[in-house]
């Protein structure tokens, strides 16, 4: 009698939870969710990274015409790098087209959520 009225819980309580995941299988499920969210501003950052890498490039050509940094290791690339020669500040204002908001992305991974019906385990 103890073994059913057990087994009646145990059946009962995982059809009360619904079907949920446990804290391994919930935690990689959220970080893919994560990440695919993430995605969303992949080319508002990859444009501003291409313009600070541009303005870089730009400052270590204009350090080595001038003959700068051949005694010192990692020559202008390191003197830009440490600040040593003046680098500008990268325009980018052109990557704001590809700025998605905080709270679009938010509300994109809520609906990610919602359509995996992703539920935590209670334990």
């Amino acid at each position: 009698m103890k073994f059913s009225t057990f087994f009646l819980l145990v059946c009962f309580s995982s059809f009360a939870v619904g079907s949920c995941l446990d804290n391994d299988e919930y935690k990689k499920k959220r970080t893919d969710i994560v990440k695919e969210s993430r995605e969303l501003n992949r080319s508002y950052k990859e444009c501003k990274e291409s313009a600070y890498n541009n303005t870089y490039w730009k400052a270590v050509s204009e350090c080595t015409l001038k003959g700068l940094g051949k005694d010192i290791g990692g020559g202008c690339g390191h003197m830009v790098g440490q600040g040593a020669y003046p680098m500008q500040e990268p325009d980018k204002n052109h990557c704001e087209i590809f700025h998605i908001p905080k709270e679009v992305i938010l509300e994109y991974r809520q609906q990610l959520i919602d359509e995996l019906e992703l539920q935590k385990c209670e334990t």
